[in-house]
């Protein structure tokens, strides 16, 4: 849940990301069954791409090496990578700036919750799509029958890819209700509630930038001085000891809804059994 005031927001992408900036890996396919599904020709779109474009992405992705999850909620699109040694990689694809404008089509891949590298849409077709980064790094996805294909580039390393297929994934109901308990506490106690629900290394990411320790409740507490914060999650999973939550936020100011927005939160199991926020991000719309 973040954003301004959730604390604006930020698969694969991202551990393309590191991989590419190290040495060129493909991970093997995975033998999980999944439905073939036709892709239609490579085209043009025949028009200026847009979020919809896109949406074959959705869904849960798997392969020997890795599970991500695509989830489109309120306008933007979150992928998220879940390592069980405790690792997770955050992708954000939206069509609006920080403060909820329309903006060209971009791409935010955050590693840790620390490295965060922004692409710009380069060009897209009925079955692939490209974006462009600094110093040369590109990132492409194009639809197989049974799932997708991401490979990225970081000159002069070479090419890394990654063959995804879909593997639908379970819910994670305990981790649904800790977001919703995380919820009820910030509405009751505001900004001791808010920076409660965090683990000791927990982070949230605002504007391009980690935010972490006291800081957390700090900027917390000035957006609820100016009116109250509320989110539902709509989607969840878990891997070994780490999981996320993603879903909508409203922000009421003097009885009216004045902004709204969607997220994506990081949870980690702690030793006493309870989950903890590692990482919280969100967007406008």
């Amino acid at each position: 849940m973040t954003m301004s005031p959730r604390s604006w927001v930020a698969i694969t992408f991202a551990s393309l990301v590191v991989a590419g900036c190290g040495s060129a890996t493909t991970a093997p396919a995975s033998p999980v069954a999944s439905a073939q599904q036709p892709v239609p020709p490579d085209a043009p779109l025949g028009h200026a791409p847009t979020l919809a474009d896109l949406a074959w992405l959705d869904g849960d992705w798997h392969n020997a090496a890795l599970d991500s999850h695509w989830r489109t909620i309120a306008g933007a699109m979150y992928g998220v990578v879940l390592d069980p040694q405790g690792g997770f990689e955050v992708t954000i694809i939206d069509d609006s700036d920080d403060d909820g404008k329309p903006a060209p089509i971009s791409m935010i891949a955050i590693s840790n919750g620390r490295e965060q590298m922004t692409f710009a849409l380069r060009a897209a077709t009925t079955t692939s799509v490209d974006f462009a980064g600094d110093h040369g790094r590109v990132a492409h996805v194009a639809r197989r029958p049974d799932g997708w294909r991401g490979a990225f580039t970081a000159p002069p390393q070479p090419e890394a890819a990654v063959d995804v297929t879909r593997a639908p994934a379970a819910s994670a109901p305990a981790l649904e209700a800790a977001d919703r308990a995380f919820a009820a506490d910030t509405a009751r106690d505001g900004a001791d509630g808010w920076a409660r629900a965090f683990a000791p290394d927990g982070a949230q990411w605002e504007r391009g930038a980690r935010i972490e320790g006291d800081a957390i409740r700090a900027g917390i507490a000035k957006t609820l001085a100016a009116g109250a914060l509320a989110w539902e999650p709509v989607a969840s999973a878990t891997n070994g000891g780490i999981g996320y939550t993603a879903g909508t936020w409203t922000f009421t100011a003097n009885g009216a809804i004045v902004a709204r927005g969607s997220y994506v939160t990081i949870w980690e199991r702690q030793r006493d059994g309870s989950w903890k926020v590692a990482f919280d991000t969100g967007r406008p719309v």
